[in-house]
């Protein structure tokens, strides 16, 4: 329903337009307003923060120094000293075996010091105090334990205990320990060592060692800050593990980097971060412990606040801010209603006017207005309007029969001009088949004419190779001779050699001989001798073996060089045969020469020729291909002509029928 009345009702359309436009313009100053105020807002969240966090930065501080003050000054106590001299006075007891009462006067002074020392435990937040004494590391007094009994400690703690002993018997000055968990809580103690200076030179009487509470550091950072219930604050370790001291969800989703970054610069960092599912403002201060107290651990203090909290003002503002938006877009559209009110009724009448123009009623008029805005303008150019279109309507229809006409006449020239250039494309096309005919038979031959000329160059670079190898093949047979000639030289000065070999081997034969007959007198007279005879006789007998060994290896040598005397022989043949060969295989060589030369020159005529045949039949090819491009375009053209006659007459047609539109269409107007 109110969807209609908005699409056919002016009045619904200005009145929503003007409240659109006042409700955009609110709703763009709000935006900016709302973008620099959460900036400003998130400026102070951080400023606030950054006081907060500086407050309570301060305040740790100060509590730590002032405990250090008071812990200095029960260092250097007469208590301090009233109760290592009741140890030393039990120690010494106790080693010699013998019991001391209870109310003797070293007893009383230390009872007195403890109780001293057990009402300042209240004010200074001491968890545990103990006194050590310089010779050893156990302690011989505890707040908790009283002087009643000497204190024990569990290993851990007795750990850190001797290691501070040590330490503040090596520097004699405060020194603090590494915060460490005591209790059920969790908590970290701090620890702070003091030296006892004698009361005489320059050595130290013990040590005092202070542990304090952590639940005054926790109740510092816990106090109000005056930002709302969402502010919180706690401590956290170079790691980044929160340290028992503050809020715990502070160190939720906290960057170990960030924290180290932190204190090695020294400077706040602030940040946009999630944490525990929420966003929230963060200011990360470092404490400086390192160098305020020397201590060998340092912290830094996180304080946050969720964004929600930070941003509740701005969102009430922007529920006000809405509310005020939706009023005055209401009463923007007020003046919007009276507005088109005064615009629809002539707008109205005007609309009557132009759907009996529509109709083909060129007579209808309107009542005139003076009215001098844009409805009295649009009023006066609809008459005027009215009154052009019934002088146009009647040009238009004088216009139209002469039209009718003329046309006719040329439909039927336009039909004569189709008709002659459908028969010029006819011819055209079958001359243009032609000539591609004729160009594809070019094409055809300057391709076998290439072929000719490529297997002509072929040929001639092969009857190149030919002639090279011919030439290298009779040069290597003239190697060839040579070789053979050198060969069959050294063959016979071996055959020689062995000659010579045969006769040495015939001397070495008759040595042979002679040295077995020597042999055969030289065993006879070694008989003759007899005993001493044996010797040479054994000398014989060798002489012999050698002389048979001589013989057996002469008869071997004499068979090896009758073998190789034979194959010499048939070497110095086989080399005379292939002297022969190559000396005829020369001859042929020198021929097949000749006859390849002979050869290339007739294949480099042969490719001379081809190369001209080539030549001549790329030129036919291109006049062809000419020829063929001329008919193309003449066909092309002419297949225009006729498309443009096909076009012409359709477009005469068109005419034609336009004109009867023409004629219609003014029939209708009533003038």
């Amino acid at each position: 329903m109110i969807l209609g009345k908005f699409r056919k009702s002016l009045t619904w359309r200005m009145a929503v337009s003007f409240g659109v436009l006042v409700t955009a313009a609110l709703f763009l100053s709000g935006a900016v307003n709302w973008i620099y105020a959460e900036r400003d807002v998130r400026e102070d969240a951080f400023r606030d923060l950054s006081v907060v966090s500086d407050f309570h930065a301060d305040r740790l501080e100060s509590y730590l120094m002032e405990r250090l003050r008071a812990f200095r000054v029960l260092a250097e106590s007469r208590d301090v000293y009233d109760i290592l001299g009741w140890a030393a006075r039990r120690a010494a007891i106790e080693s010699a075996g013998g019991e001391e009462g209870t109310w003797s006067s070293y007893f009383l002074l230390a009872n007195k010091a403890h109780e001293r020392f057990v009402s300042k435990a209240s004010n200074l937040d001491l968890a545990d105090l103990l006194i050590l004494a310089p010779d050893h590391p156990f302690p011989v007094y505890s707040i908790r334990s009283g002087v009643k009994s000497v204190p024990e400690l569990n290993e851990n703690t007795s750990k850190s205990v001797e290691s501070l002993w040590a330490d503040v018997l090596r520097e004699r000055r405060a020194v603090w320990g590494k915060p460490a968990p005591r209790g059920s809580g969790g908590r970290p103690s701090l620890t702070v060592a003091f030296p006892v200076k004698a009361v005489t030179g320059e050595g130290l009487a013990g040590v005092l060692l202070a542990v304090l509470d952590p639940g005054a550091l926790d109740d510092i950072l816990k106090r109000d800050a005056h930002l709302g219930a969402t502010v919180h604050a706690g401590l956290v370790d170079e790691k980044g593990r929160f340290t028992g001291i503050g809020d715990e969800g502070v160190s939720r989703a906290l960057d170990p980097k960030l924290v180290a970054e932190v204190l090695g610069d020294g400077a706040q960092v602030r940040e946009l971060a999630e944490a525990g599912g929420r966003s929230v403002f963060r200011m990360v201060t470092p404490l400086g412990l390192v160098k305020t107290f020397g201590a060998p651990f340092d912290w830094v203090l996180v304080a946050q606040m969720d964004k929600a909290d930070a941003m509740a003002p701005m969102r009430a503002l922007g529920i006000r801010f809405a509310g005020l938006g939706i009023l005055l877009a209401l009463g923007a559209s007020v003046p919007g209603v009276f507005l088109s009110r005064s615009l629809v009724g002539p707008l109205r009448s005007l609309e009557t006017a132009v759907r009996e123009v529509g109709r083909g009623n060129l007579n209808i008029s309107i009542e005139a207005t003076d009215r001098q805005d844009e409805v009295g303008g649009l009023i006066n150019s609809f008459q005027l309007m009215a009154q052009s279109l019934r002088d146009q309507t009647h040009e238009i229809l004088d216009g139209v029969h002469t039209l009718a006409a003329s046309m006719s006449e040329i439909s039927a020239t336009a039909a004569q001009l189709a008709a002659s250039s459908t028969e010029t494309a006819t011819a055209v096309s079958q001359i243009s088949a032609t000539a591609e005919e004729m160009r594809v038979t070019a094409q055809v031959a300057q391709q076998k004419a290439d072929d000719v000329s490529k297997d002509a160059s072929r040929m001639t670079q092969t009857s190149e190779e030919g002639r090279y190898v011919t030439r290298e093949t009779i040069q290597g047979l003239q190697r060839i001779r040579k070789e053979m000639d050198f060969v069959a030289e050294n063959v016979m000065r071996l055959s020689e050699q062995s000659q010579n070999i045969g006769d040495i081997i015939e001397t070495v034969r008759d040595l042979a001989d002679q040295i077995n007959l020597l042999s055969v007198n030289a065993a006879i007279e070694a008989a003759k001798a007899g005993e001493q005879g044996k010797g040479f006789a054994v000398v014989a007998h060798e002489m012999r073996s050698l002389a048979d060994q001589s013989k057996e290896a002469t008869e071997q040598v004499k068979q090896i060089l009758s073998e190789v005397q034979k194959v010499t022989s048939g070497a110095v043949m086989a080399m005379e045969r292939g002297a022969k060969a190559v000396t005829a295989g020369l001859e042929l060589g020198e021929k097949a020469g000749d006859a390849v030369e002979r050869l290339a020159a007739t294949v480099e005529a042969s490719a001379d020729s081809a190369l001209q045949i080539a030549a001549s039949s790329h030129e036919q090819l291109v006049g062809v291909e000419q020829l063929a491009q001329a008919i193309q375009n003449i066909h092309e053209a002419t297949g225009q002509n006729t498309e443009g006659a096909r076009q012409l007459e359709m477009s005469v047609r068109d005419l034609e029928r336009l004109s009867q539109s023409l004629r219609n269409a003014a029939a209708r107007f009533r003038v």
